[in-house]
């Protein structure tokens, strides 16, 4: 029961974060398991069911900020689309991926894409068009992603979109659309490989829900983008020092 409890409280911060900022749902999850001393790979077939489950609920809260909604919404479904063929691609792959190659991967992500986000101002008039034939190839490389490592898929959608000139408001709003179709699916194989206890999904739905209702309420700040930084920058600062201490 103790560590159910400490899972749900662990999910509350991970949904807000998620939520809010866009931080990344399943690499801080995996991040945060390894933290714990739980084995990474037996937390995905929970972390990822959930992640397709409130994505929804936190596309409908960013939503409300972004301005041309449908125009959104179909890029992101393209994205999504395609993700779906990638990952079958990396289906027999992505489960015998140890998990301290999975949370080295991390690391390189996050500090990519904390720099990605960096780079391309907002309000600097630079937007420019993907289309649907870079959005597909957008889409096989997230999907490809997130059958082998179990995540990564949304530092990725960031750092893409962020470098097309969206506001970080809109390029959150697409990642969580295309998440909700490629999590559901790569949650999957994980399930099968290392089994599901219904226990531990609902405590970590539960908080995440929680987490995700609640940032509904949270402080708007013009520095989401600066803050999203930090965040991911902090995330692979911990998990170095946690690998260094797995490798003593």
């Amino acid at each position: 029961m103790e560590l159910l409890a400490v899972v749900f409280a662990v999910s509350a911060i991970v949904g807000f974060l998620y939520s809010w900022l866009g931080l990344a749902y399943a690499m801080t999850f995996m991040v945060s398991s390894a933290l714990m001393g739980l084995d990474v790979n037996s937390m995905l077939p929970y972390v990822l069911l959930s992640q397709a489950v409130v994505s929804p609920f936190a596309a409908v809260i960013r939503g409300r900020r972004v301005v041309d909604v449908r125009l959104h919404f179909r890029e992101s479904l393209v994205i999504g689309l395609s993700a779906l063929a990638a990952f079958l691609a990396a289906l027999m792959l992505g489960v015998r991926v140890g998990g301290y190659v999975k949370l080295v991967f991390i690391v390189l992500l996050l500090v990519v894409a904390s720099v990605a986000n960096m780079l391309e101002n907002e309000n600097s008039g630079g937007r420019r068009d993907s289309g649907n034939g870079l959005n597909v190839v957008v889409g096989v490389v997230v999907g490809f992603l997130k059958g082998v490592f179990g995540s990564g898929a949304l530092p990725v959608l960031i750092g893409f979109q962020r470098l097309m000139g969206l506001s970080i408001d809109e390029t959150v709003f697409r990642a969580f659309v295309t998440l909700s179709i490629v999590a559901l699916a790569s949650s999957v194989p994980y399930i099968l490989n290392y089994g599901f206890e219904p226990a531990v999904f609902l405590s970590v739905l539960s908080g995440s829900l929680l987490g995700v209702f609640l940032s509904n309420f949270a402080l708007e700040t013009r520095y989401k983008r600066e803050l999203l930084t930090i965040a991911m920058l902090g995330l692979a600062a911990a998990l170095i020092l946690n690998l260094t201490v797995m490798r003593l």
